[in-house]
């Protein structure tokens, strides 16, 4: 046993080699074990570390809560790491892939938008299926917004309203192909065309290969001025 300080006075402070546990030990303020090194250089801190330096740190084990005061910064321009926050559940992770420079939201978890746990947020809900949810309202603006849908574009709602301030179209381009306008829910229901031109052709049906074919059930009525 190799001692510095007054075994008798423990409250002031001693440093000693205990051969027993082959550990150097700090012991201070009445308390055993302030600080020990063992003899694999494996160091154990009681207390709080202050570093007023720069730490040189091969690998980082933290078990408690961690507060950074400065800003984190991983890897260089050009060279970075990946990075997982991983979630409650099996498999939900969220992981900056440095290699694929892709931010990854693995199966369904999801990124929120104003609050935790509310209506505004984007979500795989499944493989090949992707939602944007809001909880009131979703809007978009920029100068162009442009859908491509390889297979078919499906609008559910109660209504729908398109206004356009510059010439507009709906067109469909396949060959074969049909485009229908229908009001199917029965009742009252009624189909309108209307246009407030005031030209000779203000609603122009131009049929440019083939006949226009009229069938009403009731009468058909034209007023013309």
């Amino acid at each position: 046993l190799i001692q510095f300080g007054d075994n008798a006075a423990a409250a002031s402070g001693q440093l000693y080699y205990d051969h027993s546990t082959d550990k150097l030990r700090i012991d201070a303020g009445g308390s055993s074990d302030r600080m020990t090194v063992d003899a694999n250089g494996d160091v154990t801190i009681a207390r709080n570390l202050d570093v007023d330096g720069t730490a040189n740190l091969d690998a980082v084990d933290i078990d408690g809560n961690l507060q950074l005061d400065g800003t984190l910064t991983v890897g260089v321009d050009d060279t970075g790491y990946d990075v997982k926050f991983f979630g409650a559940s099996a498999s939900h992770f969220m992981l900056w892939d440095e290699s694929a420079d892709e931010l990854v939201l693995t199966l369904d978890s999801k990124l929120s938008f104003h609050d935790a746990a509310g209506g505004e947020n984007i979500v795989a809900s499944a493989d090949g299926h992707l939602e944007v949810n809001a909880g009131t309202t979703l809007d978009m603006t920029a100068p162009t917004v442009d859908i491509n849908a390889s297979s078919a574009l499906t609008i559910d709602t109660a209504g729908v309203s398109i206004d356009g301030t510059a010439d507009s179209n709906l067109t469909v381009t396949g060959s074969g192909a049909d485009l229908d306008i229908a009001v199917a829910g029965g009742s009252t229901q009624e189909l309108r065309l209307a246009s407030a031109g005031t030209g000779a052709a203000a609603i122009h049906l131009n049929a440019s290969a083939g006949g226009i074919d009229i069938d009403s059930a009731d009468m058909i009525d034209i007023d013309a001025a």
